[in-house]
């Protein structure tokens, strides 16, 4: 049986301890796929952390969880569901909400 070490990792520069006034509570329909390519910082490139959500908007089974990155303080949009436009500047079709109203999503 192997035994697993634990590497000693660098904490990101002085990262501030403020905790979210946000809290994510109850279920969410989640490809997880989406959701982890999501959860990258795009001006510093550091991990997000869904502990640090400080805001959702739910659109129907998917959401778009607002992420703040610690280390620079830019909040990232993070869906929970492939999307699509169907014309220009109108609201995205997910998916997850596309699937389960013709009945084609799993049970």
């Amino acid at each position: 049986m192997k035994s697993h070490k634990k590497l000693p990792v660098d904490p990101p520069d002085e990262l501030p301890s403020e905790p979210p006034k946000y809290s994510l509570e109850g279920r969410r329909v989640v490809e997880l796929n989406v959701l982890s390519e999501g959860l990258w910082c795009p001006m510093c490139q550091l991990c997000l952390s869904l502990k640090n959500t400080v805001g959702e908007e739910i659109r129907g089974l998917a959401s778009v969880l607002r992420v703040k990155c610690l280390k620079c303080n830019m909040i990232t949009d993070v869906h929970t569901s492939k999307s699509a436009n169907i014309a220009k500047n109108v609201v995205k079709m997910y998916d997850v909400n596309c699937k389960m109203a013709v009945g084609k999503y799993p049970a």
